[in-house]
């Protein structure tokens, strides 16, 4: 699974009508990677309020930046200082729903894609193939 931060999807205002100025996509898995992702959002974020570091996992390579999945008291979406480090902070009940958005990836291969965070400064995409 690949991990990539897209900071500027418009290429400096040239491409005014895209679905997203930002985002961050996690792509190129299998759907047993999508399970070990789920299962890591599960165990370490909503049972045990730990912060997970993407890049901490084995099987995420993280080609120009790290995400981190924080709880917080409210859905702030993904932030970042430097563009490199980038951290979601989102409740309990938010994290549940991306899990949820997740379960098709991890029953079988899928070609499709699913917005797990969308609406806010940064997106994050889950995509197979990269492509949404």
């Amino acid at each position: 699974m690949k991990l990539e931060f897209l900071p500027d999807l418009t290429a400096g205002g040239r491409y005014k009508h895209v679905v997203s100025e930002k985002l961050i996509r996690l792509y190129d898995f299998t759907s047993s990677e999508a399970s070990r992702l789920r299962t890591a959002i599960l165990e370490k974020v909503i049972n045990h309020n730990q912060t997970l570091s993407l890049s901490s996992l084995d099987f995420i390579q993280p080609l120009n930046c790290n995400l981190s999945f924080r709880i917080s008291s409210e859905g702030a979406g993904i932030s970042t200082a430097d563009g490199k480090a980038l951290v979601l902070d989102q409740t309990i009940e938010q994290y549940k729903h991306m899990i949820y958005l997740m379960e098709p990836f991890c029953e079988s291969e899928s070609s499709g894609y699913q917005w797990l965070i969308d609406g806010g400064d940064i997106d994050l995409l889950f995509s197979p193939s990269g492509k949404w």
